[in-house]
């Protein structure tokens, strides 16, 4: 129901603006350009413009006739646009709320994106993440920033880790991505959680660093 009221919208405002710009010539006398001023009857030859002070002696500073402006067009136009424009205004906010233009943005920005606190916003970067790696499209500093992302999560308490991590890291170790100061740190970080750590969530902790170092 709204696309057809949008687009009715969009087409009543085109037609006022094709009548707005349609508008008759007031006179024949010549005026100036910029302001509009009558230069009838001036005495000759004027050069400048006695309402704003133009110069006249360029070409095209004098046009003869006249097309008042409409300001009641204009309001017209302003209240045509105005519930489209924010119509669609809030749906752009809500994509981008919901993360929906991650799969178009930069690499960078996908994987700092995936530290959001906006859960919706941080699956998607996830999944993205994901499907840019079975791509085999990443660099090795993007290789190394996905990295520096997973040291973040894994630094936060284990309940709020993002098991979405542990194949992403386990390509990076497989696919020797990373370098190995990098990799040190994350094995250290994943030390430092099981020993910090409640028994049961260490096991977690425990399990991901065993198939890390069986990896070639």
């Amino acid at each position: 129901m709204l696309l057809p009221m949008l687009l009715l919208q969009f087409l009543m405002t085109a037609v006022t603006v094709y009548r707005g710009r349609r508008r008759k010539f007031k006179d024949d006398h010549p005026h100036c350009r910029h302001c509009g001023y009558d230069l009838f009857g001036q005495p000759a030859p004027l050069l400048i413009c006695n309402e704003c002070g133009l110069s006249l002696s360029a070409k095209g500073s004098v046009v003869v006739g006249f097309k008042p402006r409409k300001p009641g067009l204009i309001l017209i136009v302003i209240t045509l646009l105005l519930f489209p424009c924010v119509y669609v205004g809030d749906n752009v906010y809500f994509w981008m709320r919901a993360g929906n233009w991650i799969p178009y943005a930069p690499t960078n920005w996908v994987i700092s994106s995936t530290g959001s606190k906006d859960f919706m916003k941080q699956q998607n970067a996830m999944a993205e993440v994901t499907r840019r790696i079975a791509s085999q499209t990443l660099t090795d500093a993007q290789w190394e920033a996905i990295a520096q992302a997973a040291i973040a999560d894994r630094s936060q308490p284990v309940d709020f880790w993002d098991i979405g991590w542990q194949p992403i890291m386990k390509t990076a170790w497989v696919g020797h991505h990373l370098s190995d100061s990098t990799r040190q740190k994350y094995r250290n970080c994943l030390i430092t959680k099981i020993r910090t750590t409640d028994f049961g969530h260490g096991l977690l902790v425990r399990d991901e660093l065993e198939k890390l170092d069986a990896c070639p």
